[in-house]
């Protein structure tokens, strides 16, 4: 087939204003994208972000865990929570108001201790006096009762069930039960404790867990450069003076381990870790209520690639301790039984945190 000259001559033309073009895009410089930054300082940037700005604050270290919440203050206001970064090294807090943009100076704080703009609403409330109004008590309630109970520790596994709303990480089940010895259904009280470090060593200087979550094996200070193991800090005992007290009383008692919400929710939750503590009551309910019906209670722990499970009891065994020690778990949760003239106020008061 021939094709003309002519038609070759409007093909190689087309080519050349086709090619040419392109070639003179290529060839032009880039133009800088526009700064995203509005304020900056030492440690502090403030950014523009969708429907607002993002105000970021470097830490020196990361912030120890307690009962508090950290926050963002911006030229001496609290602009409101703060996420931590995932190496915990920085804060960061999103906030609508267009009086950052132009911020001297930025932070970080705590909730307890925030501090709010001209233009926040006050939500002081009158608290009444109800001590003072109540009548007292024939008996004190911390005292011991009349009752006899159990105590066991239950271990599933640090990562043993999915926590909610908290970046996708796994959790303990863990905890400790103190049962009256009298079978039947007792009503029963769940004990949730604060917000507190998880994970502690015997050596001093050890750095903090890079992980959060499990407590696993540190390099030791430089004086002491060898491995030194992080261990769980068994919060949940801290209410042992409490539990007690209460089990002497006829009730059935559950204080719960929440170390995982707690390493992880300053960096992962944007509720604070709300919604996991919530999650994690029911999640307990239901394992003692398969406890309770004699079925098979079983957790992954993903943590240590194994399967653990709560052995069946008889009928009898099950309605004095529907809770006993994983079978699988590494060596027996002690379970005592604790006689009710044993437990002094004063004892009670010393065991508790």
């Amino acid at each position: 087939m021939r094709i003309s000259t002519r038609r070759r001559v409007g093909l190689g033309l087309s080519a050349v204003l086709l090619v040419t073009p392109l070639a003179a895009l290529v060839a032009a410089p880039a133009s800088a994208a526009p700064s995203t930054t509005t304020a900056s300082g030492d440690g502090w940037a403030v950014t523009r972000a969708p429907g607002g700005y993002l105000v970021t604050v470097d830490l020196d270290s990361p912030l120890p865990i307690r009962s508090d919440a950290p926050t963002v203050v911006v030229d001496g206001e609290t602009i409101g929570l703060a996420t931590q970064s995932a190496d915990g090294l920085s804060l960061s807090a999103f906030t609508s108001d267009p009086a950052v943009a132009g911020a001297s100076s930025a932070g970080a704080g705590w909730a307890s201790q925030a501090t709010a703009g001209e233009g926040t609403p006050s939500r002081a409330v009158t608290v009444p006096d109800v001590a003072a109004a109540a009548d007292p008590l024939d008996v004190d309630p911390s005292a011991p009762g009349d009752f006899d109970w159990t105590e066991s520790i239950y271990k599933f596994g640090d990562q043993a069930i999915p926590l909610a709303a908290i970046g996708g990480v796994r959790g303990e089940m863990e905890g400790k039960v103190y049962l009256p010895t009298t079978g039947g259904a007792r009503p029963t009280v769940l004990l949730l404790h604060g917000r507190h470090t998880s994970c502690y060593t015997a050596v001093t200087g050890t750095p903090a867990n890079p992980a959060r979550w499990p407590c696993t094996t540190a390099p030791g200070p430089q004086d002491a450069p060898y491995a030194t193991g992080r261990m769980s800090i068994p919060s949940y005992a801290g209410y042992d003076g409490t539990a007690r007290a209460l089990a002497s009383r006829g009730y059935a008692v559950v204080s719960i381990s929440a170390n995982a919400v707690n390493s992880n929710d300053n960096e992962l939750a944007a509720d604070q870790g709300a919604q996991a503590r919530g999650q994690l009551l029911l999640d307990t309910l239901t394992m003692l209520e398969k406890a309770n019906a004699g079925e098979r209670v079983v957790y992954h722990d993903a943590f240590a690639d194994r399967d653990v499970s709560l052995p069946r009891h008889s009928s009898t065994a099950r309605r004095r301790t529907p809770c006993g020690h994983p079978a699988s778990s590494p060596g027996r949760p002690r379970s005592t039984r604790s006689p009710r003239r044993r437990w002094s106020a004063a004892s009670t008061s010393a065991r508790s945190a």
